[in-house]
């Protein structure tokens, strides 16, 4: 079986990462708004990826008796390692894919990994508390690694075992199921925290919020981020989602990312080793961001925050910031927007349960307190099926769907 896709390993021959041996890589990350121009065409990087010294995590796995499966995740920052790894299932495609069976009761991983990490762990947490949508089931076992070397045997560890492994980023583009994920997620602001700038060149950690890296770099008199600001997630979901906004990209400033293989292995990639284009980073099936390094341009630090607080006035005005929700809930269609669509359907306000289509930006489904995942799932299916029937256009998803039981296109059937 090989592993295609970008979050570790070189470029094969079709410009995607391969490894041997290889299992998907599942996530949750960072959602884009549907404001500016999204017109480009997925295509490969053109700056050079600059090494930057790296030392790859080592680890002692035991093995248990029984691994844990769950469902899979689609979505970025973070990776499924489970039953569906050798089955060939493709779940980070597949944003509702199920990897195997229902969960087992046995708890023998959970306390080897509890014991391992030393206090960052926590048993049956609520996602909802992590996410931007305020919705979600527990997590069989929440992991907080406090560094490199945590990651790096909690990895491999979930791989030997076949523990199907999430790794939640700022959960800013995710619906978590109500059921929850029966496996580990993995939550990296402890290991992958920090911001370093010298000169023009600038490496941020996957745990960092992007909007602090944006403002951080402005203040610095470094420009190329601006347009980004206010775009919720974290730095490792931005470079899986390729964030983007107002006619800027993530990729825009590339110089190279550090990430880590299924192995539990550091690697670095250049912007030629990473397809790339319209919401479309690092693929997650091939390991997870750590973090990024950029290049960007001398700019006047006054003028930049102007720029900063126009956006996100402009923002505000458009979008219903506040209601939690996952951002742009689909992607934009060629030549057109998801939001008019919606709109011109007359589904502004349509409302299920405590979820609803904001009135103010049809592209949003709101959370109004107290809304489940199934009262997301029933208004997207409804907004595809409108949508197809006025337009002929079936609407994709831009939401990553993480711990459902069937495929997504069973869960938005039209």
């Amino acid at each position: 079986m090989s592993l295609r896709g970008n979050h570790a390993g070189g470029a094969g021959g079709d410009g995607r990462a391969e490894l041997a041996d290889p299992v998907p890589l599942c996530s949750g990350g960072s959602p884009e708004p549907e404001c500016a121009d999204h017109g480009r065409q997925r295509r490969r990087g053109s700056n050079p990826g600059k090494r930057a010294d790296a030392d790859a995590p080592h680890g002692d796995p035991r093995r248990t008796t029984q691994p844990a499966r769950s469902p899979a995740a689609n979505g970025p920052g973070g990776l499924g390692i489970g039953p569906a790894a050798r089955s060939g299932r493709d779940c980070t495609q597949d944003p509702g894919c199920r990897t195997g069976a229902e969960g087992v009761s046995r708890t023998d991983w959970v306390r080897e990994i509890e014991a391992r990490l030393a206090g960052g762990a926590k048993r049956d947490e609520p996602l909802a508390r992590y996410t931007a949508y305020r919705i979600g089931g527990p997590a069989r076992l929440l992991a907080t690694p406090k560094d490199q070397e945590q990651l790096g045997w909690l990895v491999k560890f979930c791989r030997t075992e076949g523990i199907e492994l999430f790794v939640l980023g700022r959960g800013s583009n995710v619906l978590v199921s109500d059921a929850g994920f029966a496996g580990v997620v993995v939550r990296m602001e402890s290991s992958a925290g920090d911001i370093v700038i010298e000169e023009d060149q600038v490496v941020a950690g996957a745990g960092v919020e992007l909007h602090a890296l944006v403002e951080r770099t402005c203040a610095r008199g470094l420009a190329g981020l601006e347009r980004l600001a206010g775009i919720p997630g974290s730095v490792g979901g931005a470079a899986v989602m390729n964030a983007g906004a107002f006619g800027a990209e993530f990729f825009d400033h590339l110089v190279a990312l550090e990430i880590m293989t299924p192995y539990g292995e550091t690697r670095l990639l250049g912007p030629d080793d990473v397809p790339h284009g319209y919401r479309t980073g690092f693929d997650p099936r091939s390991g997870i961001v750590l973090s990024a390094s950029l290049r960007l341009v001398a700019g006047d630090p006054r003028e930049l925050q102007a720029e900063i607080s126009e956006l996100l006035r402009k923002r505000w005005e458009k979008q219903p910031l506040e209601y939690p929700s996952c951002g742009s809930v689909f992607k934009r269609p060629p030549g057109d927007y998801a939001g008019r669509l919606i709109e011109a359907c007359g589904l502004k306000g349509l409302q299920k349960g405590r979820a609803k289509v904001s009135e103010k930006h049809a592209n949003f489904i709101i959370n109004l307190g107290g809304a489940t995942a199934e009262d997301v799932l029933w208004l997207m299916r409804e907004i595809r099926r409108r949508v197809s029937e006025k337009f002929g256009i079936l609407l994709e998803p831009e939401v990553r769907l993480v711990g459902f039981d069937r495929p997504v296109e069973e869960l938005l059937a039209v």
